[in-house]
Order: structure tokens, then C-alpha cells, then sequence
């Protein structure tokens, strides 16, 4: 199902760092969570539709912490407007903080009751209910 890119080796931890999430304010620290350490979070399940227009359409079911649980935790600056997400592969994309904590948003490790695919981001893919495919950042 990847429409562009390379499989990337997985990484046993995620991060929220100034340097890719502007929104992210710790002192200049980054917010590290080993995979375990995000499964522990509270676990949001969704059946949204991934719409790549021109493309594809898909429905399944996914599930990881909510993205605005995960902001919160990381600490989010005063002011700021937008996330801008990047993927192992260097494709990244920006979205509006509201968008972004609308709708459920999650960061997903589960795709119909098993670990991420590779093909779908594993270890994680941003979810966007209601937003384009091309927002849920592998």
C-alpha cells in the first residue's frame, strides 16, 4: 500500500523534539518514549477511512494514543499554531494544531489488532480521521 518511499528500519522510540514538532516547548528537551512507554498510554481504536485521492481508499481498524494526550505530555509553546510532522524517510508535512487535536487524532502502532505493518509506518503512523492520506505521516 505505500504509495512512495522506502521500508525504513524500525526504531524502538518515538519523539517529540523541538527541531520536528515546533509546537513542543521542554526547555529545549525532547519528549522520548520507547514504544512500551507509548502503548502504555491510554489506547484509542478508530475505523477511519485513509483516502489517498487518485489512489486508494481503505478502511480498517487502528489503534495508539491520542495525539493531543501526547502534545500535552510533550508541552506545547505558547502561541503556537501548527505540528509539523517528519518521517523516517525525510517526508514531512505540517498540519494546524487544531486539525491536529480534532477528530480524535492518534498516533497509531496497531492496524487491525496487530503491530503497525511496515508497509502502514511501523512502529508508527499519525492518524487524521477525516484528513487526507497524505497527512498520516509514517
Amino acid at each position: 500500500m505505500a504509495i512512495r518511499g522506502q521500508r525504513q528500519r524500525p526504531v524502538s522510540a518515538v519523539w517529540l523534539s523541538p527541531l520536528f514538532a515546533p509546537a513542543v516547548d521542554r526547555q529545549g528537551l525532547s519528549l522520548v518514549l520507547t514504544f512500551e512507554e507509548l502503548r502504555c498510554l491510554p489506547k484509542v481504536t478508530a475505523r477511519p477511512a485513509l483516502i489517498c485521492p487518485g489512489y486508494f481508499m481503505d478502511e480498517a481498524t487502528w489503534a495508539g494514543a491520542s495525539l493531543e494526550a501526547l502534545l500535552k505530555l510533550a508541552g506545547v509553546q505558547a502561541g503556537a499554531r501548527s505540528l509539523r510532522m517528519v518521517s523516517a524517510d525525510g517526508f514531512a508535512n505540517e498540519i494546524s494544531l487544531a486539525r491536529a487535536t480534532a477528530n480524535g487524532s492518534f498516533l497509531a502502532y496497531e492496524w487491525e489488532g496487530q503491530p503497525l505493518p511496515r508497509l502502514h509506518g511501523f512502529p508508527v503512523r499519525t492518524v487524521f480521521p477525516g484528513e487526507e492520506g497524505n497527512l498520516w505521516v509514517k
